[in-house]
């Protein structure tokens, strides 16, 4: 498994990685020793050039949230979040401006200390302005397939 940037990203609350192989065995130690490594708060991708669908179940049973998206023919990202966090908001299927309302609806239900991940079809440019805005923390990542992960915080 060998980590990756994505330019201009700096982002420490949302990683990429990519696995070697196509060994489903192999594919899974890796996923939990880099899983291990992710603290809480914070969201794992994973690009595959198998389908790592058969890596679910087993990481569920971890207490894991995954999901699993085919972004290409030959082409999977695994997303995941350590035991215990929330569940990472997928709005892919949302056309504008839903995507935007319902990160700003989440957020204002944010106690201080409390973060949301959520899944955005593009990058938010709009919505990272209205954070800024609100007194939020956010980071921003660019996804293989465009889509976008957003990791947004209320300040303690």
């Amino acid at each position: 498994m060998q980590a990756e940037g994505r330019t201009g990203s700096g982002c420490e609350r949302i990683r990429h990685a990519r696995a070697d192989g196509t060994a489903t065995e192999a594919a899974l130690a890796s996923v939990v020793s880099e899983l291990q490594a992710l603290p809480n708060g914070c969201v794992l991708e994973i690009a595959f050039d198998f389908d790592p669908s058969d890596l679910l179940g087993q990481l569920v049973e971890r207490g894991t949230h995954a999901q699993c998206r085919k972004i290409a023919r030959r082409r999977w990202v695994l997303s995941l979040q350590p035991p215990g966090d929330r569940e990472l908001i997928d709005l892919c299927d949302l056309e504008a401006p839903l995507p935007l309302e319902r990160i700003l609806e989440a957020t204002a239900a944010l106690e201080p200390g409390q973060a949301l991940i959520a899944r955005t079809p593009c990058f938010p440019n709009p919505l990272l302005a209205q954070l800024d805005h609100r007194g939020l923390d956010w980071e921003a990542a660019e996804s293989e397939d465009e889509s976008a992960l957003v990791w947004i915080g209320r300040p303690a």
